[in-house]
This record gives structure tokens, C-alpha cells and sequence, in this order.
């Protein structure tokens, strides 16, 4: 008995190490995804849009804390790195960096705290409120003459477009692995 009990404790802790492993794979491939898309990529800003959200939303419903910060912060500095995204007026992207982020931040924020509700409540209501603070405080900068309005169209109806998009996808291919998973 002493020893099914002792096979079953070493069981357990190599479970639990390979989800820490799984874990681990997954935030560096998200991290690294949410950078290079939009460095090798960057256009269309619809798709990049859509891929970044993607990420964003998968990390807030697979990872703890901290571990969504990558995604959070790396698309826009991919995005700044390219410097080609906005063409001669990347520079101004400059001063959207931390209102993205904010956006970025609120949307893991719902999807975690309302992933439990229904799928297009969620979807809808998360990207929403993303692209609300982001085209709020796009038109600020643009009031007081920081940035050029062209920024007003993608960051405003875009950001919505692809969270809502991105955020449909991840929550759909989440579902469907959590629903896999269970069947075996």
C-alpha cells in the first residue's frame, strides 16, 4: 500500500511539473509571437490586429498574473520597432504606447474576470471597453495636437474590429481545447 501511495505522490508531482513545463512553452511562444508579428508582419493592421488580440486574450485565459504582461506590452514595441506601421508617422506611435497598453491591460482584465460568462458577452463587452479607452484617449492627443487625426480610424472602429475578432478566436480555440480535454 506504502508503496501505490508513494508511485501515486511521484505521479502527481511529474503532472504537475509537466504543466509547469507546458506553461512555460506557452508563455514564451506567446511572448515571442506577440513581438515578431507585428515586427515581420505589420500590415495589414486588420490582421496583425486580429493576431495580437488573439494572443492577448489566449495568455489572460491560460496564465496567472505577471505572466500576461508579455503579451500586454510586447505587441506595440514590436509595432515601434518595425517603424513602418504608420509610415512617417511611426514616431507618434511613440506617445500611443501606453494608452495601448492600457487598452491591452483592460481587455485581459474582462476576459479574465468575466471569462465565465457567456462567450459573446465577453467578446463583445472586453473588446469594447478596449477600444473605447484606446480611441478616447486617441482623441485627447489628437485634441491638444500631440498626434495627427489619422490615428482616429485605427484606433478606434479597427481596435474594435480585431479585439472583438481576436477575442472570438481565442475564446472559441480555448473552449475547444478545454472541451477536448475533458472528452479524454
Amino acid at each position: 500500500m506504502k508503496f501505490l501511495l508513494a508511485l501515486q505522490h511521484t505521479l502527481e508531482l511529474r503532472i504537475l511539473e509537466l504543466a509547469k513545463v507546458r506553461e512555460l512553452l506557452e508563455l514564451i511562444l506567446l511572448s515571442a509571437v506577440s513581438f515578431l508579428i507585428p515586427v515581420f508582419i505589420g500590415h495589414p493592421q486588420v490582421f496583425v490586429g486580429i493576431v495580437v488580440n488573439t494572443l492577448i486574450v489566449r495568455s489572460a485565459l491560460t496564465m496567472k498574473s505577471w505572466k500576461n504582461l508579455p503579451t500586454i506590452l510586447l505587441p506595440s514595441l514590436g509595432a515601434l520597432v518595425r517603424g513602418v506601421l504608420f509610415g512617417p508617422f511611426t514616431s507618434y506611435l511613440f506617445f500611443l504606447i501606453p494608452v495601448i497598453w492600457t487598452g491591452n491591460f483592460i481587455l485581459t482584465y474582462l476576459v479574465k474576470k468575466l471569462s465565465r460568462r457567456s462567450f459573446l458577452s465577453v467578446a463583445v463587452f472586453s473588446s469594447v471597453c478596449k477600444a473605447a479607452v484606446i480611441f478616447a484617449f486617441t482623441l485627447m492627443l489628437v485634441k491638444v495636437s500631440v498626434i495627427p487625426d489619422l490615428f482616429l480610424k485605427s484606433m478606434g472602429i479597427i481596435q474594435v474590429i480585431t479585439a472583438l475578432a481576436g477575442t472570438t478566436i481565442a475564446l472559441g480555440v480555448t473552449k475547444l481545447e478545454l472541451k477536448s480535454a475533458l472528452s479524454n
